[in-house]
């Protein structure tokens, strides 16, 4: 009985030391398969900020060429612009291998937004903006001269677009309607609002069209990926305040520029930013 006993405690410590075994292996291979998709992500990542790079070089070329003809130029830089809003729809969290809040970090957060910053060239800027809650909104603001993409990543956003009026309709509304307004104060029309969740296409918001605009969370969390074709550089971002509440589509706005809002600031999160050595 006792070599029984034995024996069976042999076959026991055996059969762990093989589960022991296989699940190390298969930790092993889970890690290597991890390693290789995190890879393959940061591969797939470069290759899109190098098209988004190239496509952004070619609209800044179109802008100071004399050699095109205006027709031929809108028709390229439509192009041109179009196939960025494809590229920029592909792009997923995964893709881009920043972490997260979960719920637990969204409740220990204090400020209402999380950022990360994920490349910065003469051409592009690329970075990924969130919110701990739904009870704070991206504050009106424009992007001056600029072609901008923004692709939901978690959760949903809503966009309010607005788009500043000529200097020729602003001057006809000023002399007729608005002939006391302050030099601080913009006409732009009310572009609608548009809503996004993350399994939809991205938003364009170009130099022209859409392009001063607010963001507004639609659950608790929610990020979005961004990308600004060039980005700021030395060019102040505006903030505004609608004088008009609640206004119907295509109306005249009256958009008051304000100071940077106190309350709008990001929690930065941990990423590593993608150099120029690494992105070439």
């Amino acid at each position: 009985q006792q070599q029984q006993q034995q024996q069976q405690q042999q076959q026991q410590q055996q059969q762990q030391q093989q589960q022991q075994q296989q699940q190390q292996q298969q930790q092993q291979q889970q890690q290597h398969l991890m390693i290789i998709s995190k890879v393959m992500s940061q591969q797939g990542l470069r290759s899109f900020l190098r098209e988004v790079s190239a496509i952004s070089e070619r609209l800044a070329q179109l802008k100071l060429s004399n050699t095109i003809t205006d027709d031929d130029n809108a028709v390229e830089r439509e192009i041109l612009s179009e196939r960025a809003c494809r590229l920029v729809s592909t792009l997923t969290l995964d893709m881009i291998g920043a972490i997260l809040p979960d719920r637990l970090g969204l409740e220990s957060m204090t400020a209402p937004m999380y950022y990360v910053d994920i490349y910065e060239s003469e051409h592009i800027h690329a970075c990924l903006f969130g919110f701990k809650s739904c009870n704070f909104m991206f504050p009106l603001h424009d992007h001056p001269d600029m072609y901008g993409f923004v692709k939901v990543l978690r959760g949903a956003l809503a966009i309010n677009s607005y788009t500043k009026l000529s200097h020729d309709e602003q001057k006809i509304l000023k002399r007729t309607k608005w002939n006391t307004l302050s030099s601080n104060v913009v006409i732009a029309r009310f572009e609608g609002i548009t809503n996004r969740w993350h399994s939809d296409d991205c938003v364009y918001l170009g130099p022209k069209f859409g392009n001063i605009h607010s963001l507004t969370p639609l659950e608790d969390g929610a990020a979005f990926f961004d990308l600004l074709m060039p980005g700021y550089g030395d060019k102040p971002c505006t903030y505004f305040k609608n004088v008009i509440q609640n206004p119907k589509l295509k109306q005249a706005c009256l958009l008051q520029k304000i100071a940077e809002p106190e309350d709008y600031y990001c929690q930065l999160l941990p990423y590593e930013k993608i150099s120029k050595p690494d992105f070439d």
